[in-house]
């Protein structure tokens, strides 16, 4: 430190002295051999020197004895200050203090407050570095008190960190020998128990960059002089804690959790942004001194993740109306931003934070491509307009953030290294007001429009296309020019008349995700620029990277049959060779005139119905990127543009009898399409987990979820045993699907279950839901367990008792029953053509056999022979269905203890208990909740498919 800053200062014009005890030789730099610890070496250093500032960076290391530290770090500062004031004259000193003064080495001394002040009193920890520190500190302080008046003594204690070498490479700390110790990042592992003292990873946590620590202390010495004296304290680490794991672990580990939860603003580490936030509060530094470390020692992210959002809102009555017009605003503008993926409002009720007689609650949804994204958004005119006004007549409730939309840890505790299970817990119940989240986000469309021209001509359709592109809302567009040297025949007068364009560039192309391409008519084909443009595209290296992008074409031409359709033939075979999905145009834009291989136009299109064929072209392509590359389903011409034609002709070719007047005004006509309603059946996916928590429940509420969404549900995932109310909830699901549930649930007294079933409604039961409602907390090995209530019986037909360990076990399946149940072998493909199966689980006793139940057929059973801990003999079932007349469908799979058991490719855990199954093994609780959901059915029916089917969408007279 000592040398650098010395370069540093010379560099800037300083004269520069080096005391040190050991004589030392440096460049510009008169160095002076100085005794702290002698009053007589320090005098005579002041009487022959005359300093405007003295950095005071001597001392003995952090492994030194009492004895040392007294004398070395304490001591020798009283004398270098004292001294320094009385004799030398000096009216400015930077102290190099610690972030060890705190002392929060021991387990029984954690500090007062997270992030720690900077200046932090000492909690007393047995360290004798740190205490010296400490007492440096208050030395300087009180001889800045008793001769601040005379001397107006300005001090700076900086506290520093654990210096380390910049990255890349691994950081470490030299010491003054020059030796190198390498500092890896903190973790649990510091922590385990060895029967010898434990070590908190103090040093990593509180390490800082060497070229941050250097600029701290260099801006410490050339700040000005608070000439009427000062005495302030500044700390130096890292942007971010060096650790692998949350500082709130390490905090909780080290220190316990009851005195760690005790520390004021610990809470605020427990959020996923602040995980490796500081423990030191660097906003000192940076308003005294400009400092604000830069460096991150942490290696970086492989991939920025993308962020959730759910913001709760409390609304009075008398505000909702006012409050509902702004979100909608807001909503309807964020949605065009990019990086926006899902955004909307949505009305909800909820078990906790219910709102009081004259309230409502709503939540905010957010889902963005990253938190840059996120951060673009909050800087947003409309955010900064709206949201403000928002909040005034509202109350947020509940503000989440988290990178994964499913799992939101509930941290337990973690004591000495070893963290208890993770826990699942309560997730956001959407009843959402319009469309479900889209995969592709909601920004807009990207349209270029790309041609070549002689005289204009094809330059002016162009034009017109993009005019057709933009009458699509959200919608994008880039009209180019492809490059090239000018020929002999261009009408260049023409083209300037018409005005400039920009050249494309490939980054236009790889930019769009929909292209239409124009080029005049040349003997039949396109022109030579347009062709040279796609052959050094494809040699400079971008053949096979527009795959899945859409393409359309339109032409100009010198007469009417000169060959234009052919050229459109021609510009769909360039860009399909590129990978492009090109399509044609069914609509008539007259009685007689169509565009189904592209626009095309004799001349320039100066006649209203070349135009309108140009515009419809732009429409169409617009329409086909809102639906196929956004998910905009609401954008398919059968629900947009050609509906609106099809309710005034009442048929797909206007009659000859239409004015040009009504023809017009359709063609032109802008679309901002309404979101669809989600008429979807709703599949409640409920895991409520009260006491023992399954590792599983994320992935299986996730291959849930999937496979609901691949059958037409809309899956709502929740914990909320609000959902779970006969009245309480709007959400009416259409299928309710437990997974792992324990402890009391839902309210027995007050639940929905009865009269789901009674409307013919299915429910899914998976391995834990019928370890609810015990009266118990867990069952471990044999203990058995009784029950709190019959409903699960009545329901399921018999109770959760006790379970052994996870262990090897074979399945018998009963093929004739599946075949029974789930019909013909297109639906049993997957499931097993074995009747033996060897699985690895935990495998459930339960109240009694339901194999002799009406209306019940048992799937799958246990051969208790087969492995230890079955209670139930020889007729054990482990997956059956209830099918009573009159009631919905139930299905029960009480396989599923594994996260690695919800799958069906052919990758999964391979824990040395289980590596010896086979993927039948593996796959069967997953393919058999697969043929559940087929054996469920759906009755939704696509909006497109539905026109489809619909005879009456056209409805043409006779």
């Amino acid at each position: 430190l000592g040398k650098s800053l010395a370069s540093r200062f010379i560099k800037q014009g300083h004269e520069v002295v080096g005391a040190s005890r050991k004589k030392f030789e440096m460049e510009n730099v008169e160095c002076v051999v100085v005794n702290i610890g002698d009053d007589a070496s320090v005098r005579t250093l002041y009487e022959t020197h005359k300093f405007d500032v003295v950095l005071h960076l001597a001392g003995c290391l952090g492994w030194c004895d009492m004895s040392q530290a007294i004398q070395v770090n304490v001591d020798a500062t009283r004398r270098i200050l004292e001294l320094g004031a009385s004799v030398g004259k000096v009216q400015k000193f930077v102290l190099a203090s610690s972030v060890a003064a705190v002392t929060t080495c021991a387990p029984d001394f954690p500090p007062q407050k997270l992030p720690m002040p900077a200046d932090h009193d000492s909690v007393k920890g047995p360290w004798p570095y740190g205490l010296s520190k400490a007492l440096v500190e208050d030395i300087a302080k009180v001889i800045q008190t008793t001769n601040g008046k005379e001397k107006n003594l300005d001090i700076l204690c900086v506290r520093i960190g654990n210096v380390v070498t910049d990255p890349p490479g691994q950081p470490s700390h030299k010491d003054g020998a020059g030796i190198e110790y390498p500092v890896f990042p903190a973790s649990l592992e510091y922590l385990a128990e060895t029967g010898e003292q434990r070590v908190f990873p103090e040093a990593a946590i509180t390490s800082v960059a060497l070229s941050d620590q250097l600029r701290c202390l260099e801006l410490a010495v050339n700040i000005p002089v608070v000439e009427s004296g000062r005495f302030t304290t500044v700390a130096c680490v890292a942007p971010r804690a060096y650790s692998d794991v949350p500082v709130a672990a390490l905090f909780r580990a080290w220190y316990g959790k009851e005195k760690a939860d005790k520390i004021q603003g610990i809470e605020d580490y427990d959020k996923p942004e602040n995980k490796r936030k500081p423990i030191y509060d660097l906003e000192p530094a940076r308003k005294i001194l400009g400092w604000v470390p830069q460096i991150d020692l942490n290696p970086p992210e492989q991939k920025e993740d993308r962020v959730f959002l759910d913001i709760e809102k409390r609304v009075h009555d008398k505000n909702v109306e006012a409050w509902l017009k702004m979100a909608q605003m807001l909503a309807a503008a964020t949605r065009q931003e990019d990086g926006c993926v899902y955004y909307d409002f949505v009305h909800v009720e909820t078990s906790e934070n219910e709102p009081t007689a004259n309230e409502q609650s709503f939540r905010i949804i957010e889902s963005w491509s990253s938190q840059a994204a996120l951060d673009r958004h909050a800087a947003s005119e409309h955010f900064c307009r709206l949201v403000p006004a928002m909040d005034a007549i509202s109350e947020t409730v509940r503000l989440d953030k988290c990178h994964d939309a499913l799992k939101k840890s509930n941290q337990n505790d973690i004591k000495n290294g070893a963290s208890s299970r993770t826990s699942v817990t309560e997730q956001v119940t959407v009843i959402p007001t319009s469309s479900p989240p889209t995969t592709k986000g909601c920004r807009k469309g990207r349209i270029l429009v790309l041609y070549d021209s002689s005289t204009s001509c094809t330059k002016l359709m162009a034009k017109i296309v993009a005019e057709g592109c933009l009458q699509l809302d959200r919608t994008e567009v880039r009209l180019r020019v492809v490059p090239g040297e000018v020929n002999h025949w261009d009408n260049t007068s023409k083209l300037k008349d018409t005005g400039s364009d920009p050249e494309a560039t490939f980054e236009d192309v790889i930019w769009a995700d929909g292209i239409a391409c124009g080029s005049p008519t040349n003997l039949g084909c396109v022109s030579w620029r347009f062709k040279k443009f796609w052959d050094d595209f494809s040699q400079a290296g971008y053949w096979g990277r527009c795959d899945g992008k859409l393409g359309c074409a339109f032409s100009s031409v010198g007469g009417t049959n000169g060959g234009a359709e052919l050229v459109c033939q021609a510009i769909n075979n360039i860009l399909m060779n590129f990978g492009f999905a090109c399509f044609g145009v069914t609509d008539y834009v007259s009685f007689k005139t169509t565009l189904h291989y592209g626009a095309v136009c004799a001349k320039a299109p100066r006649e209203e119905l070349d135009q309108m064929c140009c515009r419809r072209l732009g429409l169409r392509l617009a329409e086909y990127v809102g639906y196929y590359i956004l998910s905009r389903v609401e954008t398919h011409p059968l629900l947009n543009s050609k509906r609106q034609e099809a309710k005034v002709w009442g048929s797909p070719i206007p009659p000859r009898s239409a004015s040009s007047e009504q023809l017009l005004t359709l063609n032109k006509a802008t679309f901002t399409p309404t979101t669809l309603p989600d008429n979807r059946p709703i599949c409640l996916i409920y895991t409520k987990m009260v006491d023992y928590v399954h590792e599983s429940t994320p992935a299986a509420a996730t291959f849930i979820a999937s496979c609901a969404t691949e059958r037409g549900f809309r899956a709502v995932v929740s914990s909320s045993p609000y959902v779970m109310r006969k009245n309480g909830s709007t959400l009416n699901p259409d299928l309710i699907v437990f997974i792992n549930l324990s402890g009391e649930a839902f309210d027995v007294n007050d639940h929905r279950l009865n009269d789901h079933l009674a409307a013919g409604r299915p429910i899914l039961g998976l391995h834990a839901c019928l370890a609810s409602f015990l009266d118990g907390e867990d069952a471990v090995g044999g203990t058995k367990l009784g029950h709190k209530t019959n409903l699960i019986s009545e329901i399921f037909g018999c109770h959760f008792v006790n379970h052994p360990p996870p262990q090897k076990g074979v399945c018998i399946v009963d093929h004739k029953a599946v075949s029974k149940i789930f019909g013909d072998s297109a639906v049993e493909a997957d499931l097993p053509k074995i009747d033996r199966v060897e699985v690895y689980d935990e495998f459930f006793n339960y109240t009694r056999s339901v194999r002799n139940d009406p209306d019940t057929t048992v799937l799958v059973s246990l051969d208790e022979c087969t492995y230890t801990g079955g209670e139930m003999g020889q007729d054990h079932p482990i997956i059956w269905t209830k099918e009573k007349p009159g009631q919905g469908k139930i299905f029960y799979c009480g396989l599923g203890h594994f996260d690695h058991l919800y799958t069906t490719t052919p990758t999964f855990d391979t824990s040395p208990e289980s590596e010896q199954i086979t993927v039948e093994g593996c796959h069967l609780c997953a393919n058999f909740i697969k043929a559940a959901f087929d054996w469920l059915g759906t009755p939704f029916q696509d909006p497109i498919e539905a026109i489809l089917c619909d005879p009456t969408y056209y409805k043409v007279s006779s």
